[in-house]
């Protein structure tokens, strides 16, 4: 797979690795590859994933069950989860998430977070409510988002930069203060 840019990558054993791509031409990259001998071949594992839809993959986290349950952040409105390794992938969209950077997974409990936006999921992903309107209103731009044990910080700003905030969420994304 030559001139593939990997923009993500994630272990989910000692010799399975996954890796997205980004940026191969106009469209973006390939979608996402597997291997399961440590990197020494790779193969695409995108069934079920559209050719369009599941490029620029921007993250690949795990989900609970030892790595079984992957999801896949890319450009587009939503992500996309796989529940049995990568072999096949599904398409889940949260509301007005165009933009997603990341996704957070504790267990069940997801954290969907873009510029404008944090959902919470306590079902796995089934259904989501936003949390983002607990955080100051004076700072609607979301830059980062760091989970450590179950706590969140964000950091937020007014979008010219002249108010930015840390704001601590303690569990889980409600409350954030």
């Amino acid at each position: 797979y030559s001139n593939t840019i990997v923009s993500a990558f994630r272990f989910v054993s000692p010799t399975k690795i996954f890796a997205g791509t980004t940026g191969n031409g106009s469209a973006g990259g390939d979608g996402v590859f597997k291997s399961t001998d440590t990197g020494a071949t790779w193969s695409l594992a995108t069934k079920g994933i559209n050719a369009l839809e599941g490029r620029d993959i921007k993250v690949i986290t795990t989900g609970p069950f030892a790595g079984r349950i992957l999801y896949l952040v890319n450009s587009g409105l939503g992500y996309w989860y796989s529940d049995d390794q990568g072999l096949t992938w599904f398409f889940k969209q949260i509301s007005d998430t165009y933009g997603m950077t990341e996704i957070i997974v504790s267990g069940t409990t997801l954290i969907a977070y873009g510029v404008f936006y944090v959902y919470r999921s306590v079902d796995g992903g089934s259904t989501w409510n936003s949390t983002l309107s607990q955080i100051d209103p004076s700072t609607p731009f979301l830059n980062g988002l760091l989970r450590i044990g179950t706590d969140l910080y964000a950091s937020a700003s007014d979008g010219a930069n002249t108010v930015n905030k840390i704001c601590k969420s303690t569990d889980y994304g409600v409350n954030w203060i």
